[in-house]
C-alpha cells in the first residue's frame, strides 16, 4: 500500500473531527476552507507559544526559529504554570533542518528544556513541550 494514500484518509479523519469541511491538495483545486485551521485545534498547537489543559494536565509547548548556518546551539526552555511539575516533554522538529542535542527536563523539573542549532542551508522551527501534572 502507498503511504501517501494512508497518510491522506488519516488527514482527512483528522480535519473532520476538527471540523474542516473543505480542504485544497497538491495538485487539485478546490474552494478556500470553511474552517481556518487558526480556529481549530490545530491552529492553536501551531502557535509559538501555548497550554492546552487535558483533565487535570496540562500540556504547554514553546517554538523558537533558528537561522540557517548559525552553527550556535540556542536552548528552547517551556514552563509549567505554577503548581505543576514536569512529567514529560519533547520537542518538533517538523522539517528536519535542525540539529537537536538534547532534551531534558530543567533543574526545577517544573520546565522542560531543548538544546538545537541549525547547521543547514535553509531556517528551521524547533518546538519544545512538557506534559505537567499538578503537584499534589
Amino acid at each position: 500500500m502507498n503511504n501517501r494514500f494512508g497518510f491522506a484518509a488519516a488527514l482527512v479523519t483528522i480535519a473532520t473531527a476538527a471540523g474542516i469541511t473543505a480542504c485544497a491538495t497538491a495538485g487539485t483545486s478546490s474552494a478556500p476552507p470553511t474552517t481556518s485551521l487558526a480556529s481549530t485545534p490545530f491552529g492553536k498547537l501551531a502557535s509559538p507559544a501555548g497550554q492546552k489543559k487535558v483533565g487535570p494536565y496540562i500540556w504547554a509547548w514553546k517554538s523558537k526559529k533558528l537561522l540557517p548556518r548559525d552553527n550556535l546551539p540556542q536552548q528552547i526552555e517551556v514552563d509549567c504554570p505554577s503548581g505543576y511539575v514536569a512529567i514529560g516533554g519533547g520537542f518538533r522538529n517538523p522539517y528536519g533542518y535542525l540539529t537537536v542535542l538534547d532534551s531534558h527536563p530543567n533543574v526545577a523539573f517544573d520546565g522542560w528544556i531543548v538544546t538545537a542549532f541549525d547547521n543547514g542551508y535553509f531556517s528551521g522551527r524547533v518546538t519544545a513541550n512538557v506534559s505537567c501534572a499538578p503537584v499534589k
